[in-house]
Order: C-alpha cells, then sequence, then structure tokens
C-alpha cells in the first residue's frame, strides 16, 4: 500500500493535524488497524492518531481516510468521544461492553 497526503490542516485550537490521505493499490477496504499503522510510519506516533473514515467506493483500487494527528495523548482523550478512540485502537464493540458490565 502506497499513502499519498491529499490534504494536510493545522488546527491549533484543538492542537491537532487533520488530514486526508489516499490508498493504493487496494484489493479490499484495508483494517483500521493496517490503516493506522500506515498513518503511523508517515506521520509518526499511533498513540495520538484517531482514524475519522474510511472510504473505498466500489470499483475502484484506492481508499480516501480520514484521520486527526494530535500532538498530545491528553488532548486528544479530552477531544474525542470514547467510541471513536475504542474503534481506532481495535475494539468493535465501541467501549459498549465496559459499560454493560457494571
Amino acid at each position: 500500500m502506497e499513502l499519498t497526503v491529499k490534504s494536510e490542516k493545522e488546527n491549533p485550537l484543538f492542537d491537532r493535524k487533520e488530514v486526508t490521505v489516499q490508498l493504493d493499490p487496494v484489493k479490499t477496504t484495508p483494517s483500521r488497524k493496517d490503516v493506522l499503522e500506515a498513518l503511523a510510519k508517515k506521520f509518526g506516533h499511533k498513540e495520538t492518531i484517531v482514524i475519522d473514515k474510511i472510504t473505498h467506493h466500489f470499483g475502484r483500487k484506492n481508499v480516501q481516510v480520514s484521520a486527526k494527528i494530535y500532538s498530545k495523548a491528553e488532548t486528544m482523550k479530552q477531544t474525542e468521544p470514547a467510541y471513536r478512540l475504542a474503534r481506532t485502537e481495535g475494539n468493535k464493540d465501541g467501549g459498549k461492553a465496559k459499560d454493560q458490565k457494571a
């Protein structure tokens, strides 16, 4: 997979960088874990990256990814919803299982 940066925007209010990247060539939609690894190779620490969405259109061999890259983990935890952090980490239930155990 080759990663190409389509747009990169600094957002100083939230202390983050908002990026849109394209992955080429892909046969199927990659998992969030694979996308996170590719973004970590390009931008750095994988602990501060949050994936918003992965878009793969039928018949195309590329994938569009929207992500946010924070400079500090504390800021990321205060800003992002818990379900999005859990989904980026790989929990498919989105953090719901923790809440239901109580």
